[in-house]
């Protein structure tokens, strides 16, 4: 099964959103849909949307201070709301959730510490297709030896809590090259 997430985003936070897409697309069967929300001009924007919406099994949400003004990102919420999708948000301190967001678990955004919330979205994500009874139990990972896509099983939480807590990384040795690499165990990105 093919696990589609859509990220929603505003105008100036173009960096993190890529961020996130590419940690949470090395979750293994995971396709991620980002609407490039600047372009206003294409007639077909808001199918676009309303279809990504449609056919995604979780909604994040990346809302900082250049999210107050945009019509888009409050229409994606609103949307995901009416369709009962399981939504993560990520919420720069100061802001108040209102809304169909009010009451809901976020993840505090941290411009200064991306990475943790990159870690905490992962988790979260985990969380939610083990509850929709679709478990993730791969990530993908990119032998810098070789250069080839590999999955790998993904340890549990609580491994990866441990791991992270004594700052271990995961190794893995390339069956192709024979290569031995490390993977960062809050993102799940390979390093050499």
């Amino acid at each position: 099964m093919i696990r589609r997430i859509f990220i929603g985003y505003a105008g100036g936070d173009e960096v993190n959103a890529r961020q996130l897409a590419e940690a949470v697309s090395r979750l293994g069967n995971t396709e991620v849909f980002i609407p490039n929300i600047l372009d206003t001009h294409d007639r077909n924007l808001a199918k676009k949307i309303r279809n990504g919406i449609e056919s995604s099994h979780l909604i994040i949400l990346l809302i900082t201070f250049n999210s107050t003004n945009t019509i888009w990102l409050n229409q994606e919420i609103g949307y995901a709301a009416a369709k009962n999708i399981p939504t993560i948000p990520i919420v720069e301190k100061g802001i108040d959730l209102k809304g169909f967001l009010e009451g809901m678990q976020f993840i505090v955004f941290q411009r200064g510490d991306f990475k943790n919330d990159i870690y905490q979205t992962i988790s979260r994500t985990r969380r939610v297709f083990s509850k929709l009874e679709t478990p993730i139990t791969q990530f993908q990972a990119t032998c810098p030896g070789c250069k080839i896509q590999l999955f790998l099983s993904i340890p549990s939480q609580n491994v990866i809590e441990k791991m992270i807590e004594r700052k271990e990384r995961i190794q893995h040795r390339c069956n192709s090259c024979a290569t031995i690499f490390y993977i960062d165990p809050e993102t799940l990105e390979s390093q050499a």
